[in-house]
């Protein structure tokens, strides 16, 4: 199931500022810069947050949507299952520029351990309709 989860460390990775489309971390002494540019267009965005101590938000897949998830600062502990197998979960803690993409049939809920925004994109336009809570 990992396999078709991908996640990738943002602080390792130096952008190509020649690209059009860079991505990676970039540390100034101003602040940091993250260049978040999925190969597909982006057709949704969001800004999440995620509170200590309020149990697991989201908690469910999408059949169609692929949702890209960029930590910007805090710590989840992020629940991932294929929709076919709720039961088998990989739990993974979650930090400060690390970008995860979840590809449709991959369940996934997030638990703050500290207080957390990251952003969220997704290369497929917002659909309520797309999205299969777990049953618990």
């Amino acid at each position: 199931m990992l396999n078709k989860l991908h996640i990738e460390h943002y602080k390792q990775l130096e952008p190509d500022m020649n690209s059009p489309k860079p991505n990676g971390f970039k540390a100034f002494p101003k602040g940091d810069t993250a260049y978040i540019n999925p190969v597909e267009d982006v057709k949704f965005t969001g800004i999440i947050e995620f509170v200590p101590g309020t149990g697991v938000r989201g908690n469910h897949y999408h059949k169609n949507k692929l949702e890209i998830l960029y930590i910007i600062t805090g710590q989840i502990k992020a629940l991932y299952w294929e929709a076919d197998n709720p039961d088998e979960i990989t739990e993974i803690i979650h930090t400060k520029g690390d970008k995860i993409t979840i590809p449709p049939h991959i369940g996934h809920g997030f638990e703050a351990i500290q207080h957390t925004i990251a952003l969220e994109m997704t290369t497929t336009a917002f659909d309520m309709a797309d999205t299969f809570y777990k049953q618990t």
